[in-house]
């Protein structure tokens, strides 16, 4: 009798270490989950705020270098009319409105003028 109660208080004490063990292998793995998900949004924070920083210098780099010379009207873009002041902008101009608006946009332009620039001495175009 003394047996059975002994096997029995043994099953019952490991059974309780077993869930508890779970328990706290359950919970790490929540943590593990829950950092993994923080470091993912981080990460994804700071390659949007990368992405817009780019786009912006863009925008700035298409206006300082050009973009605002063409823009007649001073709204912020070149419509077909205006790129004739540029003949090769006004060849291409189809072609460098990805878009397809009618009018080339500061992010079209720095595009448009990085094609028409030479790479530097000693560097790749590529």
């Amino acid at each position: 009798m003394y047996k059975k109660i002994s096997l029995a208080v043994i099953i019952a004490a490991f059974s309780g270490m077993t869930m508890a063990e779970e328990s706290g292998l359950l919970g790490a793995a929540q943590e593990t989950a829950e950092s993994a998900a923080t470091a993912v949004e981080q990460s994804a924070e700071n390659v949007m705020g990368a992405a817009q920083e780019d786009a912006q210098k863009v925008a700035e780099s298409a206006k300082s270098t050009g973009l605002s010379d063409l823009d007649a009207d001073k709204d912020g873009v070149i419509s077909a009319e205006e790129a004739q002041a540029n003949p090769d902008l006004a060849k291409s101009f189809e072609s460098v409105d990805e878009n397809k608006d009618g009018k080339i946009d500061a992010a079209e332009f720095a595009q448009f003028e990085a094609i028409q620039s030479p790479a530097p001495e000693g560097t790749s175009a590529e």
